[in-house]
């Protein structure tokens, strides 16, 4: 019997292998680290995507064409690389949550 992706202790749902919540928790870490004084309020000052967004802080793997034995731009379903990185750091933020 396959045991539910929900069951279990809460924390082992950052350790799933295709997601991006323990990467992002510990970059969201490290910037606040790098950016505030000892005892500052985090405030967050950085948007989801465009320039300079916590989509910017995601590596995400490009989709693979076997074919021609190279990197796609976009996918078939014409997402393109900045599009899997929002995603990525959503679905990131939606398991933090």
């Amino acid at each position: 019997m396959v045991k539910p992706v929900d069951a279990g202790p809460l924390l082992t749902r950052l350790l799933l292998p295709r997601g991006a919540a323990l990467r992002f928790y510990l970059l969201a870490l490290f910037e606040a680290q790098c950016r505030l004084a000892v005892g500052g309020r985090w405030e967050n000052l950085l948007p989801l995507s465009g320039p300079g967004s916590w989509s910017d802080l995601i590596a995400s793997d490009g989709a693979y064409d076997a074919k021609s034995g190279m990197y796609m731009r976009s996918t078939r379903g014409g997402r393109a690389a900045e599009d899997l990185r929002l995603r990525q750091v959503q679905g990131a933020l939606r398991t933090l949550e």
